[in-house]
């Protein structure tokens, strides 16, 4: 009887290990894909967006991106027969989707504010042509900033609220609100045109100066009336855009519109006092 009783409790540890090796579960891909979004959190949370050069910015993005990338290999890789862990599993996916997306459209972001920055430096050295190149890479870099934009917003509204994690719930109400980034596409468009309007009328003074300097009365001041239409047309865009939602564009919009309407009426007493 003994024997039997054995016999039969060896069988059901049989049958239960069997049973037990045939479920696949991705407990160890989920740890490991988890470390590495933390990793990659850990490593853009540490930016110094006011210190930090923007080619350090941009080299810390990258990797935590490259972070992301490794965490949505494994995951997505991943075979499990368990429900919770599936859950878990396209949670994560689209969150990775996410932080890839969002962190490729802040590389985006910085290159908009540096082809800015080169324009207006080249434009100070009377190099218009170039100033205006690079203002149209950064309307370039507008474009592919929204693209990841929006692919980061079609990642979280792919995510069932009910399955976000309680240590991610605030961050995720956040996510929530990327809609917002996306709708101020426009404004940033506009300021950059504003700016080309700007030089264009930079380069008008400057021709006019060389008029100026030939004593060229009449084609002095037809270089200063297209100068001042110029900047008219760049004062209405910022004025547009004092009320941006976006506050470095809205504060920038007031400060460029007082300076640029302080240009056009010193432009107003040039052109009254050509004979």
């Amino acid at each position: 009887m003994n024997k039997i009783f054995v016999i039969l409790i060896i069988c059901l540890i049989s049958i239960g290990f069997v049973l037990a090796s045939g479920c696949a579960s991705a407990e160890n891909d989920i740890a490991n894909s988890k470390s590495l979004m933390d990793k990659g959190h850990s490593t853009i949370q540490k930016i110094n967006y006011d210190t930090d050069s923007s080619e350090l910015v941009k080299s810390k993005l990258n990797e935590g991106i490259t972070d992301y990338q490794q965490a949505l290999s494994i995951l997505t890789n991943a075979k499990t027969d368990n429900d919770d862990e599936k859950v878990l599993i396209a949670y994560y996916i689209a969150k990775c989707n996410y932080a890839i997306n969002l962190n490729t459209a802040t590389i985006h972001s910085e290159n908009i504010w540096s082809h800015l920055t080169k324009s207006s430096a080249y434009s100070n050295t009377n190099d218009y042509k170039s100033a205006h190149n690079e203002l149209s890479l950064a309307k370039n870099e507008v474009t592919a900033w929204v693209s990841s934009l929006k692919l980061a917003k079609k990642a979280v509204d792919s995510i069932n609220p009910t399955s976000v994690p309680t240590e991610d719930k605030s961050s995720y109400n956040i996510w929530i609100t990327i809609g917002e980034l996306i709708d101020s596409q426009n404004d940033y468009l506009s300021h950059i045109s504003a700016l080309d309007h700007e030089i264009n009328a930079n380069s008008y003074l400057a021709q006019a100066q060389v008029y100026l300097n030939a004593n060229d009365a009449v084609n002095e001041k037809a270089q200063l009336i297209l100068a001042k239409n110029e900047f008219q047309s760049a004062k209405n865009n910022y004025d547009s855009l004092k009320n941006s939602k976006t506050t470095e564009i809205s504060v920038a919009a007031i400060q460029l519109s007082s300076s640029t309407g302080q240009k056009i009426s010193y432009i107003d007493q040039l052109i009254s006092s050509i004979q």
